[in-house]
């Protein structure tokens, strides 16, 4: 299984590395080609990529051939055409680094990709489809780039796109706007410059990203060269700056951009969109994130509304300690507090002198539990979602103790990845080492049982699922989470939308009407039975 397929141009650049004395340039030739640099970046961080692509029968081609095999990106897409060369882009550049391009192409054996050379058995085994709209410039390349982009969204892939608009490759800019359009509507999550913007809208960079949302994009990164970027999706926005350097050539660097995130977004396995402004908004006294979700999402945004406490995970092996406290080394600085689900957790949060939160694992069941937890030195527990409201409301609370008064409970950590039984969600083998970080299957996954029931899936770190309740705790219609002596009520979101999110946290703040569709009272009044 493939993380990324990508189809697109595979070109040489020459770019001007000096001028003789008469100030002819001395060109170097360099692998090219948008798509090429994108599955470079993905490869370089550990993702399986394959290419769809051709390129000449003559020298250039069979050295970019070989290049993408160096590169680990998997070349058996990439056809040889005996009949066109293989494209040549000619790259010189100002005073400042910017560049300028001339190209060799008419035609170029990139467009000369058909849709039968394309195998589809290759579509079917990727999760995410990439394109780009130099594919689009002519036939039949722009045919076969329609065809796999329907093919693709019809089998549930993840596409992205970016425009990497050329002006010498198209014939008008009218043809060029029409077929950037098109390739806008297809894509879930777009890569697109300032630039490109303001050709196609000559608008702001935050006005252009509303624009490709209106157009069906989920997810819109609007690169501002030295400015950094703008990214935004249906629930919220953030201006991402970047370090000060010396510029050298920027070629390649939006490609490079792509993919990196690209890599980001699918190491993540579940998406962060439920961390919004309007839940920040909501000021809570903490909220609980992953601590691998640290590396993809930046909280320092919302650090003046809320805090944020580090969960590490349930379930762990010896090799990974080194993996998770390095994390927690590297996020320091934005966290108040680790949440521990075990002894063995301690030994991770050692000396880092945050404050160390009891979490669901420590099976809080009575006084004597939390006067233990207590000389460990934490500073909070959670208490069993098992005992009944009496129950917790009797305990002696050595230490200030939370109690999950809404969510989908946990029923099951399953050692191996269901999703990935049934989908192929990525190649671990029996392995463990060789397990990611998080599961890389996304989308609604579920277990459907005799009645009907749906239980979610959720990824879990080292490549397991956790199984959640089909129902939503919910209590925030009953008085007597009030009256249980705790310090804090916690709010366990899993497969809420945004504005589920946003609406039970303002219920249990004594706002709105909010309801779940299905839910439970868990053993809150029955207890175990």
């Amino acid at each position: 299984m493939y993380d990324v397929i990508a189809l697109g141009e595979l070109l040489v650049d020459l770019a001007e590395r000096s001028k003789d004395e008469v100030g002819y340039p001395t060109l170097a030739a360099n692998p090219g080609g948008a798509p090429g640099n994108f599955l470079a970046a993905l490869s370089a961080y550990g993702k399986k990529t394959a290419f769809l692509a051709k390129v000449g029968d003559d020298t250039f081609g069979r050295l970019l051939a070989g290049t993408m095999q160096r590169a680990g990106i998997d070349g058996c897409g990439i056809r040889i055409d005996p009949d066109t060369f293989t494209t040549l882009a000619f790259v010189t550049f100002d005073a400042h680094g910017d560049r300028s391009f001339a190209f060799a192409r008419k035609p170029g054996a990139d467009t000369q990709l058909r849709w039968d050379e394309i195998d589809p058995a290759m579509l079917d085994e990727t999760h995410v489809f990439h394109f780009g709209s130099l594919s689009c410039t002519d036939e039949p390349a722009r045919s076969a780039t329609q065809s796999a982009v329907a093919y693709a969204r019809a089998h549930g892939k993840l596409v992205t796109y970016d425009p990497n608009y050329r002006p010498p490759l198209w014939k008008t800019e009218q043809e060029a706007k029409e077929q950037i359009l098109w390739g806008l509507r297809q894509a879930d999550l777009v890569k697109i410059s300032d630039e490109e913007v303001q050709f196609l809208w000559g608008c702001s960079p935050e006005q252009g990203a509303e624009r490709v949302l209106a157009l069906g994009a989920k997810l819109v990164m609007v690169t501002l060269g030295p400015k950094g970027c703008f990214l935004k999706n249906a629930q919220a926005e953030y201006r991402c700056g970047c370090p000060q350097v010396r510029t050298v050539d920027t070629t390649g660097a939006g490609d490079i951009f792509g993919g990196s995130a690209v890599s980001r977004f699918l190491e993540l396995g579940k998406t962060p969109e439920q961390l919004t402004q309007e839940l920040a908004d909501c000021r809570p006294e903490m909220i609980y994130l992953p601590v691998e979700w640290l590396d993809t999402l930046d909280v320092t945004p919302y650090l003046d509304r809320t805090s944020f406490c580090a969960v590490l995970p349930r379930i762990f092996r010896t090799e990974d300690e080194a993996v998770l406290r390095e994390m927690l080394v590297r996020h320091r600085q934005v966290l108040a507090a680790v949440a521990v689900g075990n002894l063995g957790h301690l030994p991770i949060a050692e000396g880092l002198e945050l404050p160390l939160r009891g979490d669901l694992g420590m099976n809080v069941f009575n006084s004597r539990a939390l006067l233990f937890l207590r000389e460990l030195g934490l500073s909070t527990a959670a208490v069993s979602f098992e005992l009944r409201h009496q129950q917790i409301r009797d305990l002696k609370k050595y230490l200030p103790c939370e109690a999950v008064v809404y969510g989908r409970l946990p029923l099951m950590l399953m050692e191996n990845c269901v999703i990935a039984n049934s989908l192929g969600c990525c190649d671990v083998g029996s392995d463990y080492r060789k397990r990611s970080s998080a599961c890389r299957c996304t989308g609604e996954n579920v277990l459907t049982d005799r009645t009907g029931a749906r239980f979610p899936l959720m990824p879990a770190w080292g490549h397991r699922n956790e199984l959640e309740n089909s129902r939503t705790l919910f209590l925030a219609d009953k008085p007597e989470w009030r009256r249980l002596g705790l310090t804090y009520a916690r709010l366990r979101f899993t497969t809420e939308s945004p504005a589920e999110c946003v609406a039970a946290l303002q219920r249990y703040q004594g706002q709105g009407d909010y309801i779940p569709a299905d839910l439970t009272r868990g053993l809150f009044y029955r207890g175990v039975e």
